[in-house]
Parts: structure tokens; sequence; C-alpha cells
């Protein structure tokens, strides 16, 4: 018997947030306030604190959730648009901490991932995942970031983290932040279970659907954008379940195949963008979203070349904030920051045209 999640999920854009801090690493509220209230009069379904691009590792607990107030805080005016905290951890015990955590500051979702330090078997993600949808007093989004298809935006989150330039062996992309290890042990004690998986594999369709069953899972993020898989999901999962992408890039993969929305990243400096994007989309306009895509290929290339920190340079550049990453990340050169507010100028200058039409048909 499938039993209706208590919270659901809205179609759309999900914008995986940035963290902000000031000159002496503090947690900076007041921009990240700033920041949650543009995204959300964006159009954004929702927004997603501590996750990829929100350098979850870097910060502890007491961090954590004053980053979550204040996310609140600045969508305050919006109630409409949800607040996604990622509350990954290592064991299931401190995953269900850092979710009520989050609930208590103000989250309606709980992003999770299952630890990736050991190998598990299937029996024991699931049940990890189970026994935190049981606990946590908020619905859960899965993030399912195995499978073939790794994504800089939105899937490996150890490559981001490092901001790094270009050069990223394989191994580096068994990385995970939010967990906060660097890496699966495939020869961990005491893990010498049957059916052994690696930090690498997706969870499978049958087991997305067995979590799609319980009453606290609102929907998945998968980090591969097949189609084939996104459809069967989207037709074998409760009416309610989301299944979201995982890159802007393949908005219009994954809507086409029946998606409901995209985790991205991109959408923290053009927010309008992105929801342009996918209305266009959803309404069959293929040519023009096409055209879209074209002109968002600069912010993917600029993502490879310099990681998350690129973003926070041009929020800097041209809505001055956005300041630096915490060490051992390190912010952009003056140089390169010239070049990636520049390589970025016709995305950001696209996304203030549609915000006036927008502004201009609302009058």
């Amino acid at each position: 018997m499938e039993a209706e999640v208590c919270g659901k999920l809205r179609p759309g854009v999900y914008v995986s947030s940035l963290a902000f801090f000031r000159s002496d690493e503090s947690v900076n509220e007041d921009a990240v306030v700033r920041h949650m209230g543009s995204l959300a009069e964006s159009g954004v379904a929702g927004v997603v604190v501590q996750d990829v691009f929100g350098e979850a590792m870097h910060l502890d607990r007491s961090e954590r959730n004053s980053v979550t107030a204040a996310a609140r805080q600045g969508m305050s005016a919006y109630p409409h648009v949800s607040l996604l905290v990622g509350c990954s951890a290592a064991s299931t015990r401190a995953t269900v901490q850092l979710c009520q955590d989050a609930a208590e500051h103000g989250a309606d979702f709980a992003v999770v991932q299952a630890p990736r330090l050991y190998r598990l078997s299937s029996k024991a993600v699931l049940d990890h995942y189970r026994a935190v949808a049981d606990a946590s007093p908020v619905p859960l989004l899965i993030k399912d970031c195995g499978g073939p298809e790794g994504s800089l935006e939105g899937g490996f989150e150890g490559s981001l983290a490092g901001g790094l330039e270009g050069s990223i062996p394989k191994g580096s992309l068994e990385d995970s932040l939010e967990g906060g290890f660097e890496g699966s042990l495939e020869g961990s004690p005491g893990q010498k279970t049957a059916g052994p998986r690696s930090g690498e594999t997706a969870l499978t369709c049958e087991e997305i659907l067995a979590l799609a069953r319980h009453g606290n899972v609102a929907g998945v993020q998968l980090s591969a954008t097949m189609p084939g898989r996104i459809a069967e999901l989207v037709s074998k999962c409760p009416p309610w379940f989301v299944v979201l992408g995982n890159e802007t890039r393949r908005t219009l993969h994954t809507l086409v195949a029946g998606g409901h929305g995209i985790v991205s990243g991109f959408a923290n400096l053009f927010p309008y963008l992105c929801v342009r994007l996918a209305q266009l989309c959803n309404a069959g306009e293929l040519a023009q979203a096409l055209s879209l895509l074209d002109t968002l290929a600069a912010a993917d290339d600029v993502l490879h070349t310099h990681g998350f920190t690129a973003f926070k340079s041009a929020l800097q550049t041209y809505h001055h904030y956005g300041g630096c990453p915490r060490l051992p990340c390190q912010q952009p050169t003056h140089q390169d920051a010239c070049d990636i507010a520049e390589k970025l100028r016709p995305c950001v200058q696209l996304d203030i045209d549609i915000q006036h039409a927008l502004n201009k048909h609302h009058t």
C-alpha cells in the first residue's frame, strides 16, 4: 500500500544555492538572506542549501543551522517556494540529526544521499533511507549521485568543492561533499555483505520505486540524465513523487522524458533564464529552448574550467556579493574573474532581459 507523502514538491527549477562567507570566513547571513529573496522572486520552485554549490563540508553543525535559518528568513515572503536542506552524513544517526536540525530551523524538505565511505549492500542502502525517512520531521528528496554520466553541476560534489581547473582524475569523482569523505573504501572491514556496491553505483529503478512508496519520501534527484530511466520512474512511481534531473544543460532531455524539473547550480546567477528554459521545454517550444541552451553553453564551459567558485566570482562582479569560498578552495585570480564575467555576460544579460519582460508584463 502506497502512502501519499505528507509534503509535495512542485515541478520546476530548484536552485543548488551557493554559501556565503565574510572575509574572515564567518558565515554571511545577510548575503544568504539577500540571495534567497532574489532567487525566490524569480519563479523557481525551490532552493537547496548545503548542497553541491553550498560548501556543506565546510560548515559545522551550528553554521548549517545559521544558513538554514537565514535562508528561511530570505524566503519568508514566498511561502510557495520550498526550502530544501542537504542533510547527508556518514551515518544514519548523524543524517537523522541533520534532518531534525533542518526542520527546526525552517526546512520544508531534506536532501539525503546514502553514505559513501563503505561499500554497502542494496539492503543496507534501502534500510538507511527508510530509517531516515521514518525519523525525519520533513519529507526527503533522495539524492542519487551514482551512474555513468557524472555532472560537475550537480553530481560529483568533490569535484566542485575543490574548484578544480579542468583536471579531474577519474578516482576523484567518488568524492562526497555532504558525507565529508573522500572516496569509497572498497576493502572496509565488517562490510563483506552480499552484493556490495561502490559509492559510484546508482540506485536501480527498482530501489527507487521501493523508496517512492514510503510516506515521507517526496522524490529523487538523479545525476545521470538518461531519458529511458526517467520515463520508467515517472510512469511507475506514485503521482506525488517527483523525478528531478541534475544538469541545466540537460533540462530538455529531462522534461521531454517526463521528468518534473531540475536542480540547477547555474540558477544562482541567472534564475530567470533557467525558469524560462524549463517553461519553453514544457510548452514544446523546442527551437527557443535550444537557443537558450546554446547561450548557456558558455556557463557549462566556465563551470568545467573553474568550478563553483566561478559563480561566486560572477555574483560579486554583477551583483556585488558572493565573496570567497572557504579554504582550501580559492577564489579566481583577478584576470580569471574578468574572463569569467566576460564569458557569462550573454547569460547574465539574457537573464536581465527575461526579468524585465516579466516585470513589464505584470505592470
